[in-house]
């Protein structure tokens, strides 16, 4: 048992090591990772989303703000967007 506990220490050492090289591998293949904090709570959670789900996104933004210059007065949800 003491062995146990004197080796927990190295092994989440270890651990912690090697997360910042699996955020680099993630970058390389078109992935960023980013560590978030949500209100309430104090333990942060990693967000990871890849180029084409960000450009998806920016899609999404852009087609909405264009619907609400061409359309004034007239909300966005109500086309079923």
């Amino acid at each position: 048992m003491t062995r146990l506990l004197l080796l927990a220490p190295l092994l989440l050492a270890a651990c912690a090591a090697t997360a910042p090289d699996d955020n680099k591998q993630a970058q390389e293949d078109g992935v960023t990772c980013r560590r978030e904090t949500q209100v309430g709570t104090s333990i942060p959670k990693s967000h990871c989303r890849s180029n084409t789900q960000k450009a998806a996104d920016r899609a999404a933004v852009d087609d909405m703000t264009q619907s609400i210059r061409n359309h004034p007065g007239q909300s966005p949800m109500a086309n079923g967007k």
